[in-house]
């Protein structure tokens, strides 16, 4: 398309790396990533969308480019980067960058237009396609989020897609942050949530680790979920080193299932959840888990004593129910009081880790950030 600057060649590459690092504070750069992540671990990058003044421009990564000056561009440019729901397209900044340079980087100035509308108290999980028309008044068609993006050459429809994701970020977050006045606190809140999603993307989960975050964890005993922690250290050391989707070993939805069965073969894998290539593909090895787990149990018992609880152990604990409601309704309340979208405090991952880093005599996460200046002392429940 005539409007849209295609780019396949290390020239064109090139001379938009020296557009991006031209860019002062005061100019905006919108972004966004198509990529496809089905059946690999890490995310496999498609396509690089950048908006700078209404020029558009598309980024073909699987061209002969090289995508190094562009990682160092992006990440020393000056100007602010405009995303729009930019959880995934982070962990695929920070992978590129690690990718290309051997260190995990990211922009200097982000912002998420979809997380300022939540500090605006407009609207928590708000799409593109939505916001755009109810503040800019423009309609987009979102039928091509599930295209095969790395099909070549792409289609025209697909080229109009990619620059409507980006082409109106700048002109939407004007009229965003026309929202607040200019001393208002929530914009300072807003900027530190943004550092702590960029330090998100920056960490990488340590495999030892992985299990603490599975859905219903918490609901396991202490052998349980040794198990679980012994199966999802194994998990996701095979999924890196085979660049593997960790759903294609063991689907999350039948972890648990399996840890609380007492000894396996394929049918009981298949009752589990787990499914029938993955079974066939992983089912050996994931029942040489199970049991090389069982047998170290049995060697040390230390290690059931010391296994640490899933963080949403006491959302599973009906003695901590009433505790759990009664900081809910603290935080609905001071939800109302900032001003602010009501899911922004009030959602589970914040309530079990505050209830789990008191277990253990850690700071949580509502006590430090903006959330401390926001939320102010916290009563004892």
């Amino acid at each position: 398309m005539a409007d849209i600057n295609y780019i396949q060649t290390q020239e064109n590459l090139q001379n938009l790396c020296d557009k991006i690092l031209s860019l002062g504070e005061d100019d905006c750069l919108s972004l966004d990533t198509e990529f496809t992540r089905v059946k690999t671990f890490y995310p496999e990058l498609d396509l690089i969308q950048i908006c700078i003044k209404e020029e558009t421009y598309l980024i073909d990564p699987l061209s002969e480019i090289k995508l190094v000056d562009f990682v160092n561009a992006i990440n020393s440019t000056k100007a602010s980067i405009l995303l729009f729901s930019c959880r995934e397209d982070l962990e695929v900044l920070s992978n590129l960058s690690y990718s290309m340079t051997f260190n995990r980087q990211l922009p200097k100035r982000i912002i998420d237009i979809q997380l300022l509308l939540s500090f605006a108290n407009r609207s928590y999980s708000q799409g593109l396609q939505s916001a755009l028309s109810e503040y800019l008044n423009i309609e987009i068609k979102k039928e091509h989020t599930t295209s095969d993006w790395q099909k070549r050459p792409l289609s025209e429809d697909q080229l109009i897609y990619a620059k409507e994701d980006v082409i109106y970020l700048e002109r939407l977050y004007k009229a965003v942050i026309s929202l607040f006045t200019d001393s208002d606190r929530r914009l300072t809140f807003f900027s530190q949530e943004m550092e702590d999603y960029k330090n998100k993307a920056l960490m990488e989960t340590k495999a030892e680790d992985s299990y603490l975050s599975v859905s219903g964890a918490g609901s396991l005993n202490k052998k349980q979920l040794y198990i679980l922690s012994y199966l999802c250290h194994r998990r996701i050391l095979l999924a890196i080193e085979n660049n593997e989707a960790l759903n294609r070993i063991i689907t999350t939805k039948a972890l648990c299932n399996i840890c609380r069965c007492r000894s396996h073969n394929f049918s009981s894998l298949d009752k589990c959840g787990m499914k029938y290539g993955a079974i066939k593909a992983y089912g050996k090895i994931v029942i040489e888990w199970f049991n090389q787990s069982i047998s170290q149990m049995k060697k040390n018992s230390n290690l059931v004593d010391s296994i640490a609880l899933a963080y949403d152990h006491f959302a599973n604990d009906k003695e901590y129910a009433s505790k759990i409601k009664a900081l809910k309704q603290f935080l609905s309340k001071k939800s109302l009081e900032l001003c602010v979208c009501k899911e922004l405090l009030v959602n589970k991952q914040l309530v079990n880790d505050f209830f789990y880093k008191k277990y253990y005599r850690q700071i949580p996460i509502l006590q430090s950030s903006w959330y401390k200046d926001a939320l102010g002392e916290i009563p004892e429940f």
